[in-house]
């Protein structure tokens, strides 16, 4: 499973981050927590410079992540346009 690591590392940091950063967006590259942003932009600055365009971990901290059905895409009976 792909980000497995950086999974791994948000679940062990989740509890002090939903005290300190609910809501801000998480940042993970391997093991290392690179910080909480409020957006998508200031997530990519803390990225980008020292790791460039790579897989990385970007979640909203937050105690419940949405689940998504997506299976009329994949039945395709819906779309999605490009």
């Amino acid at each position: 499973m792909a980000l497995e690591i950086e999974i791994a590392r948000y679940n062990e940091l989740l509890p002090q981050l939903l005290e300190t950063s609910e809501g801000k967006i998480a940042v993970i590259k391997g093991q290392e927590f690179l910080g909480a942003f409020e957006t998508m932009d200031e997530a990519y600055q803390a990225l980008l410079p020292k790791y460039g365009f790579v897989q990385c971990l970007m979640r909203t901290i937050r105690a419940q992540q949405p689940v998504y059905d997506l299976t009329n895409l994949h039945l395709g009976l819906i779309r999605v346009q490009e």
